[in-house]
């Protein structure tokens, strides 16, 4: 038997038939970690990789484990059904630098080639590299991929605490990581946590400068290539408090069914959080889903109301001229990368709890080599976001948007081997301290009107307010 085979014999042999309760299946782990760091004589490994080892434990909702971990990095994923969620704590391996694409498929080549198909690694990156940017932004980096130490892991109604090695690395780590278990709290139930009071807001831009750039965008589309441009707002709230963002991103999500839920923490002065209803895209080997999502209107009160709306969105000119661009564009990008593409002949609906859009769903065949990277440039910024033609649209947002959006609008998920999901990175904040930043946007095509515009992002950041349960009122 050789020393591989020998090693891989001792990892498997606690099968995962067992559930455990918290403190036990804390023991489990740590024993079947320490174990697997003591191989560093017998099992030799001449390249980087990946061991993802991990137990059966209890169900516990995946956010209330998050919100008992001390400081420290930590993330969240969940996919549009929650049939499966992560959460994840402190740092087995991170990806950071300035090149995304040649960077990351660099790194994708060196760590996941032979890792577990489970192993992922969650972030996302800027919406814009080349924007100017704020300093507020600094902890997130160009991008930032992040392979949590630990996660929970929550697959119907299975968990699993799971513990991350990189190897060799870890073999000298073992104090480090013990002193990290050691850290752990478990999970208790959680009732949410009030939202501290609102006490101040600030609108950038204001109404007129907001005007002034849909003006010129509405002069502009007649004597340039531009067909599309998305203006997006930043609205800062300053809080009686600071928040935890782990409790903040729980009482969105249970409050926003049907979207992807995210939370980047890279530390514990700022989190990036979404309750975004966009995919960009989905990919298993060589099949890869996408979606052309715009035009928006509100849920109704009642059924005749919601009805009516529903009419209107799909009724109206303007709503599927946006749409169209951001629709035909998805379908180009994707022929550069596919060997096939198939479209949905017509938009459909997308129903969310406090809104409706316009959907056009795709899926393709990869041509061989293509990887989840080369999707990922390919594809963003859609005119969903940026506007049509992309480069004209970046080139009008870096002259005329006056704030750095940073992960807003950007892609925001998770690699793993020869599978990737990516969702857009619309309908979120950004937490500092005691200020909440709310990020919304509006595609200006021929027809829009600055008030309504300005209105319809206003009740984008009106729902938000109302599901966090935030009441504007005077400072002290």
């Amino acid at each position: 038997m050789t020393q591989a085979t020998k090693h891989t014999d001792v990892q498997n042999a606690h099968p995962d038939r067992y559930v455990y309760g918290w403190t036990q299946a804390l023991q489990v782990l740590k024993q079947r970690v320490r174990h697997s760091l003591s191989q560093k004589n017998g099992y030799r490994v001449h390249h980087p990789k990946v061991e993802r080892i991990h137990v059966s434990v209890n169900t516990a909702q995946p956010l209330h484990w998050l919100q008992q971990q001390g400081p420290g990095q930590k993330i969240y994923w969940s996919n549009r059904t929650h049939s499966h969620q992560v959460a994840g704590v402190g740092q087995a391996d991170v990806w950071s630098s300035h090149d995304p694409v040649v960077d990351l498929n660099h790194q994708v080549d060196k760590m996941l080639s032979g890792a577990d198909a489970d192993v992922r690694y969650y972030g996302g990156h800027r919406f814009d590299r080349h924007q100017t940017r704020d300093t507020k932004w600094k902890p997130f980096g160009e991008f930032c991929f992040v392979l949590p130490r630990f996660e929970w892991v929550l697959k119907g109604q299975s968990a699993t605490l799971v513990c991350n090695l990189v190897l060799p690395r870890d073999y000298d780590r073992w104090e480090q990581v013990e002193a990290a278990f050691n850290a752990l709290k478990p999970s208790v139930s959680q009732s949410f946590v009030e939202i501290p009071m609102l006490l101040h807001r600030l609108n950038i831009p204001d109404y007129e400068d907001w005007k002034e750039n849909i003006d010129w965008a509405l002069q502009t589309f007649g004597q340039s290539a531009l067909r599309k441009i998305v203006f997006a707002r930043e609205v800062i709230l300053t809080l009686k408090e600071g928040i935890n963002p782990a409790a903040f991103m729980e009482r969105l999500a249970v409050a926003t069914p049907g979207c992807f839920h995210f939370l980047f923490q890279p530390d514990d002065d700022h989190a990036f959080l979404a309750a975004t209803p966009e995919r960009l895209f989905w990919q298993q080997g060589r099949l890869i889903r996408s979606e052309a999502v715009a035009g928006t209107r509100p849920r109704g009160a009642t059924a005749a109301e919601d009805a009516q709306f529903r009419a209107d969105l799909f009724g109206s000119t303007k709503d599927h001229r946006e749409h169209e661009f951001v629709r035909l564009s998805v379908k180009n990008h994707l022929e550069q990368v596919c060997e096939s593409v198939d479209i949905e002949p017509t938009p459909s609906e997308m129903k969310l709890a406090r809104r409706r859009h316009l959907v056009t769903r795709l899926t393709g065949r990869l041509h061989p080599g293509v990887t989840s990277l080369d999707v990922l440039e390919q594809l963003h910024p859609t005119p969903a976001v940026g506007g049509y033609p992309h480069k004209d649209a970046l080139r009008v947002l870096r002259e005329r948007e006056h704030f750095d959006r940073g992960w807003y609008a950007g892609p925001i998920g998770w690699v793993g081997r020869d599978a990737a999901e990516f969702a857009v990175g619309i309908r979120s904040g950004y937490v500092q301290g005691n200020k909440l930043s709310l990020y919304s946007g509006a595609g200006i095509v021929r027809g829009s009107e600055p008030l309504r515009e300005w209105e319809e992002i206003e009740n984008k950041i009106s729902d938000f307010l109302d599901v966090m349960g935030l009441v504007l009122q005077p400072a002290d």
